[in-house]
């Protein structure tokens, strides 16, 4: 799907871990990939800001215009990338829409692909809050990861409508890879708990916690879906032990999975920047795969290309700008995730060695 499949996906743009709610609450407020927009503006994933475009602007980052970034082209050469699939487009047609009702388990009707919900969770001593958004899926469907891959659509949370919420972080448990027809996609089946840490602008207060979410789910054909929730979050709450499994499930950080050394390449890619990253890392178990994302989701990302020789794993992918401006990339916001058999790991950073 390639580059093509990127306009599309920059709609539906998916969450990276933290997004900062800072308008009235009479405005939009998305989990979206850039910085932080004025109040007038969508809100957008604060983690994902990008920086000004263009040579000088990256010599100002800090960042060398050979090395780190590279000019946008306005005619992308879809050499080697995945052709459109008309499934998306038939998809786009096939929408549909699920009100939530927060119950601890959602009924499943045979004909529905998934039932969602919100777990209310617990206050936690540092006076966020720990809940957790809850689907529960059919046979044979799946859901999609924060970077679900060239054939999958990543979700996207609205918090329109929420009261005393400064910022909302996500603690998505290890995704799995699939393989349909030669896409290859990375998500999750039967279940999804995905946890949310609620920081709220006033502890003393109750959380009201509303949210529109928009996601992709998959069987024969991948169709686009949403849901809406909207609840007072419990005080003082309870345990919960499908949130606990879940944030349990999160990949390894680098220094538990015994990474001892990362060095990243950047250099000039046939449509924008290849990206090349060696690692020295235990084995995760089987065929591993790697994801790089970039801090920034408008940028279209291949999938990675993967070897390994004894403890370095070697992963290299090219990115391409999706918008007409140029590729800039800062190294302290990409993110590289290793899924493996066994465990998954996530690296910060994507340092030169």
């Amino acid at each position: 799907m390639g580059v093509l499949a990127a306009l599309l996906k920059r709609n539906l743009a998916g969450s990276r871990d933290v997004a900062e709610i800072t308008a009235p609450t009479d405005q939009r407020r998305r989990t979206n990939a850039d910085g932080p927009t004025p109040t007038d503006q969508r809100r957008r994933t604060n983690a994902d800001r990008p920086i000004p475009v263009g040579s000088r602007s990256c010599q100002m980052a800090g960042l060398s215009p050979q090395r780190d970034c590279a000019p946008a082209r306005s005619g992308l050469s879809l050499a080697g990338m995945m052709t459109f699939r008309p499934l998306l487009a038939a998809a786009a047609a096939a929408a549909f829409a699920i009100a939530v009702v927060p119950v601890s388990t959602p009924v499943m009707a045979q004909s529905d692909p998934f039932q969602a919900g919100l777990r209310g969770g617990w206050q936690m001593q540092n006076g966020n809050q720990m809940a957790a958004v809850y689907l529960q899926l059919a046979d044979g469907w799946k859901t999609y990861w924060r970077a679900p891959g060239d054939s999958g659509i990543p979700p996207d949370f609205d918090w329109e409508g929420s009261r005393n919420v400064q910022q909302v972080r996500f603690h998505w448990p290890r995704p799995y890879v699939y393989e349909t027809a030669g896409l290859r996609s990375v998500g999750y089946k039967h279940e999804l708990v995905l946890p949310l840490e609620v920081t709220p602008v006033d502890p003393s207060l109750p959380i009201y916690l509303k949210a529109r979410v928009d996601l992709g789910v998959c069987s024969d054909i991948c169709i686009p879906a949403s849901f809406s929730f909207a609840e007072t979050l419990p005080e003082p709450g309870a345990a919960d032990d499908r949130i606990s499994r879940a944030l349990r499930q999160r990949p390894s950080s680098a220094k538990e999975a015994g990474l001892r050394r990362i060095a990243c390449e950047i250099a000039p890619g046939e449509d924008g920047l290849r990206v090349t990253a060696v690692m020295d890392l235990p084995s995760t178990g089987g065929d591993e795969a790697v994801v790089i994302e970039p801090g920034d989701r408008s940028v279209w990302v291949s999938e990675a290309a993967v070897s390994r020789e004894g403890r370095q794993l070697t992963a290299t992918v090219e990115m391409a700008a999706t918008d007409g401006q140029t590729l800039v990339l800062q190294r302290q916001e990409m993110v590289i995730t290793v899924l493996g058999s066994r465990r998954a790991v996530e690296i910060r950073g994507c340092p030169t060695g």
